[in-house]
């Protein structure tokens, strides 16, 4: 059994909980919430889609490629986090 053969099933599985858990995370624009969501609505919808494409990667056997936007969602997550943690 080859590399490839042991990860499809578990990325079917990632992509699956990917796809279940976006419209619990997803932020919702609110009014109240201030006026920082026009920055973390957009950056989380990118968040999304930039970790759907690194799974289509990974399936396609592009493993180099796909830990270039696994960097890219790691800074970007850090800059959401601070975003939605209310620091100023």
């Amino acid at each position: 059994m080859t590399y490839y053969d042991t990860i499809i099933p578990e990325l079917e599985t990632v992509d699956k909980t990917l796809k279940e858990s976006i419209s619990r995370l997803s932020p919702l624009y609110r009014e109240e919430f201030g006026p920082f969501q026009d920055v973390t609505v957009p950056l989380f919808t990118s968040l999304h889609m930039t970790s759907e494409s690194i799974l289509i990667l990974l399936e396609n056997q592009a493993v180099f490629d796909a830990d270039v936007l696994l960097r890219t969602v790691m800074e970007r997550t850090i800059k959401y986090c601070y975003l939605m943690s209310n620091c100023s």
